[in-house]
């Protein structure tokens, strides 16, 4: 696991915090890099043509953005809202990542609505529902002590 924060240097002076929180310089697991739109979308094709599976949060949107800047996304998909929803029986329910995180990991994410963030606890519950020991991956357990700081 490769944690990743890229910032676009153009919406430098858009933030959040009107309907949810504003965490975007609280990224926990690395450092975040802040490039133009140009180089981060470079950066963001190179990445996901080597993907072999993307693995994420409610994704429809997502997919969509990925595709209108030329992403393939053939690649197999796996919604965590969606298999949530198998498990639990909640079909239909829409399972924000906070309470999947506590109800798979056991933990309360924090410093959430920042992409690096959400993906690494979107990550970590995906593993939880396959029941990976995340403890056995040295990387993810050093990043998973700073969940809880």
């Amino acid at each position: 696991i490769d944690p990743m924060h890229l910032c676009i240097k153009e919406n430098a002076r858009r933030r959040n915090g009107r309907y949810v929180e504003d965490n975007r310089m609280h990224f926990k697991f690395g450092r975040t890099r802040w490039l133009t739109l140009k180089d981060a979308t470079s950066q963001l094709k190179t990445t996901l043509a080597e993907c072999t599976h993307f693995i994420g949060h409610a994704v429809g949107g997502d997919i969509r953005w990925l595709e209108s800047i030329g992403v393939n996304t053939s690649f197999p998909t796996f919604d965590t809202q969606i298999l949530y929803q198998q498990r639990t029986g909640a079909y239909g329910q829409v399972s924000s990542l906070k309470k999947l995180v506590e109800a798979e990991c056991g933990y309360k994410p924090t410093k959430l609505h920042n992409g690096g963030n959400d993906a690494h606890y979107t990550m970590h519950a995906f593993l939880a529902m396959l029941l990976v020991d995340t403890a056995d991956c040295k990387k993810f357990s050093d990043l998973q002590a700073r969940c809880n700081s």
